[in-house]
């Protein structure tokens, strides 16, 4: 077990001997933490101090999952290890303007480059789609180019030409879907769909993935370099994340594709769309690799990063897959 999904309300959770005690409606089981990796609450449910503290000790991330859109999702983060150095270091390189633009721009070239390829693998499993997939994709590339220049543009030109990307590609990547799911592009807070109530989901999971890889490496969560600092927002993870946005987008895809969670699994609460219970738990089962992968590579970034702010510089190393041509 790698994650430990609470999805019953009303269950208790305690700091038992190095185990997580559990206990729903009359049942008692017992995790050791060693076995578990995150720790996702998607119900009411009441978690005593001792556990926080072992999660925060143990680098383990809490997410929890907001019922019925009523508040957003939050993740309360681990600790952020025992170097104050490397998070002065990161403060410093946030003053930077020239170190946010670059960052920022390599953080942009990372992302087309996973939804290119996720464009590219629907190209090849749906041929009738190809000619609108590869329009997307030229644009996409087009845009690729331009954050390659040097130096690279101010930040709100940045915004710009990542929301002209984004654009490009929900349009064709809408496409992918059956009509019945009614999904027609990104949509939040509330999603109105069912594909986009997934991939909030999904994208919840791998930002308390990110988190996680952040303090683990004895960053600062909170302070990213394309991601403002906002109140409650862990910006780093944020910029982190933009970069699973691709692999998050495909894997979706084939959630729905191969039928795991399917339309029925939907209902719709006050306007927000909602998986039920049953889709849920495939959910959580099919989610599982995707979060070991991304926290394995979120985990190389981070360390990428502490090399480069050591330095004070960004040259040397590149995130993976950045290159949208290759």
């Amino acid at each position: 077990m790698a994650s430990l999904f609470i999805d019953r309300r009303g269950t208790d959770l305690q700091l038992r001997q190095g185990c997580v005690r559990i206990e729903s409606a009359g049942s008692v089981s017992t995790v050791p933490l060693s076995m578990v990796e995150r720790v996702v609450l998607s119900a009411p449910a009441a978690i005593s101090s001792p556990l926080l503290a072992e999660l925060a000790a143990r680098c383990i991330p809490l997410a929890i999952l907001a019922p019925h859109g009523h508040r957003t999702s939050s993740v309360l983060p681990p600790a952020c290890g025992t170097d104050g150095a490397r998070r002065v270091a990161q403060y410093r390189a946030y003053l930077d303007p020239e170190w946010r633009r670059r960052w920022s721009a390599r953080i942009l070239r990372g992302k087309l480059a996973g939804q290119l390829h996720t464009l590219s693998a629907a190209a090849q499993q749906r041929p009738e789609l190809r000619q609108f997939l590869e329009a997307a994709s030229a644009s996409m590339r087009e845009t690729a180019r331009r954050l390659a220049q040097s130096p690279p543009p101010p930040l709100p030109e940045l915004r710009g030409i990542e929301g002209a990307a984004a654009a490009a590609f929900f349009g064709a990547y809408a496409r992918l879907f059956a009509p019945a799911l009614a999904f027609h592009g990104r949509n939040r807070r509330p999603p109105r769909d069912p594909v986009n109530a997934a991939l909030s989901l999904a994208y919840t999971l791998v930002y308390a993935e990110s988190v996680r890889a952040a303090a683990a490496a004895g960053l600062d969560p909170l302070i990213g370099f394309y991601h403002d600092l906002h109140p409650g927002r862990q910006s780093l993870a944020c910029d982190l994340c933009e970069l699973e946005r691709g692999a998050v987008e495909l894997w979706t895809w084939t959630l729905f594709r191969d039928r795991v969670i399917r339309l029925e699994h939907f209902h719709v609460h006050k306007g927000r769309c909602l998986l039920g219970k049953a889709g849920r738990r495939s959910f959580y089962l099919a989610i599982e690799p995707l979060l070991e992968q991304t926290g394995k590579r979120q985990r190389r970034r981070c360390l990428a990063l502490v090399r480069s702010l050591d330095r004070q510089e960004q040259d040397g190393w590149e995130f993976e897959h950045e290159n949208p041509d290759s």
